[in-house]
């Protein structure tokens, strides 16, 4: 726990220091205060509770990170529809970083943590590859963890041809829902 903290201390001052403008967004009040405690040093953090299920996101973003809360959601479609929604609030080009662990349930020939979700950070990457709308540029993965990175497409780019995305992504290696 002490550990986790400081990383999300590290992570969001270190976001403060060179955007303009940070919206936190998070669907628990007590996470917002806890940090906004942290990075109360930073004036240019505004905090906002939302459920990004249910509620609007707010558009155009230059970068979104998802950390340690899509294998929250209820299932893999809701997962691939708000990649559709996270796509469409970032601005072409837009950053998606996600970091979640990975998850015993989710692959059981590799290591992982029983958390008692059945689906982890394998699932995720897979399912937000799948978006076309979402490129995935690069990951970083370790034997518990990984993070990827990715952006929004623009959306003349893609034609309205979703089978053309998957192919390119395909091509480059990209791991697709349901292949």
């Amino acid at each position: 726990r002490r550990r986790k903290a400081t990383r999300s201390r590290w992570f969001g001052s270190m976001f403060a220091w060179i955007l303009k403008t940070i919206p936190v967004i998070a669907g628990s009040s007590g996470w917002i205060a806890r940090a906004a405690e942290r990075c109360s040093a930073q004036r240019n953090v505004e905090y906002r509770r939302l459920d990004f299920i249910a509620d609007a996101l707010p558009a155009p973003l230059d970068l979104i990170v998802c950390s340690e809360v899509l294998y929250y959601l209820p299932d893999l479609d809701t997962l691939a529809r708000l990649g559709e929604r996270i796509a469409q609030a970032l601005r072409p080009g837009g950053c998606l970083i996600t970091a979640h662990a990975y998850v015993v349930d989710d692959d059981r020939t590799t290591s992982g943590f029983d958390w008692g979700h059945p689906w982890g950070a394998k699932s995720i990457s897979r399912v937000l590859a799948a978006v076309p709308q979402l490129a995935l540029e690069r990951s970083v993965c370790t034997p518990l963890y990984r993070i990827d990175r990715g952006h929004a497409r623009d959306q003349r780019q893609l034609g309205g041809n979703r089978n053309r995305a998957i192919r390119r992504q395909q091509q480059r290696g990209v791991e697709i829902a349901g292949q």
